[in-house]
């Protein structure tokens, strides 16, 4: 199997895995559809590799095939054996917002969806930056993916992402907006600095599912410690 490189390679390297694993289990297209509650069409359609499958679906298809996320996704990346996850680490995911019950609510919504990675939380841009820049972290494993709010007590959170992206170290992590409302002009900022994706608050776990695949799918997968 060829090593993911873009969305694409993600969505058809996905789709092979999900078809070995389903023939590894002896299953019909048709039996792993009902076994996830999905459309014969759509498991179709991710088997194929044209499907931008959301979390929630994900979740779904990785339970019919009685593995983790992070394990179908390792293989989709690594090309691991099914199962194995010695010396594999999950990436995080870092929340940004100063409101504790959205903080709360995230993760409690991840954890219940299968999603199993380590979950960070900072409730100020200022923590934000310490917990990706400050020298605390230098040996340490930095998060796959940022979901920030726009307006913290301290600064804005385009500030914040503007500072990320001018780190080597950084630059390229993928991050969320998360916003009560949004304007053309947060839009446009938005774009400019990267930003993969807006979800409006509050965040249902539903809309975070519908946005995996502007995410990337590299948050979920595990890397050697």
């Amino acid at each position: 199997m060829r090593r993911a490189g873009n969305t694409r390679d993600l969505l058809s390297n996905l789709g092979s895995v999900v078809k070995e694993r389903r023939q590894e289990l002896g299953f019909s297209q048709e039996e792993l559809a009902e076994r996830s509650g999905l459309h014969r069409t759509y498991i179709t359609d991710i088997e194929r590799g044209v499907r931008n499958i959301t979390l929630k679906s994900a979740t779904k298809v990785a339970d019919a095939l009685e593995l983790s996320l992070t394990s179908i996704f390792a293989k989709v990346e690594r090309d691991h054996e099914f199962g194995s996850q010695e010396g594999l680490e999950s990436l995080g995911i870092l929340l940004v917002d100063n409101d504790p019950h959205q903080l709360e609510f995230m993760t409690n919504a991840l954890k219940e969806n299968g999603v199993v990675n380590p979950i960070f939380r900072a409730k100020t841009g200022g923590e934000a930056l310490e917990f990706m820049l400050g020298s605390s972290q230098a040996d340490k494993p930095r998060p796959g993916v940022i979901l920030i709010d726009l307006r913290l007590p301290d600064m804005n959170g385009f500030d914040v992402i503007r500072k990320l992206r001018s780190d080597a170290r950084t630059k390229s992590i993928p991050v969320a907006v998360l916003s009560s409302s949004r304007s053309g002009e947060e839009d446009r900022e938005g774009k400019a600095l990267g930003v993969k994706a807006f979800i409006t608050k509050p965040v249902y776990f539903s809309e975070f599912s519908v946005v995996m695949s502007q995410l990337g799918f590299r948050w979920l997968l595990t890397k050697h410690t």
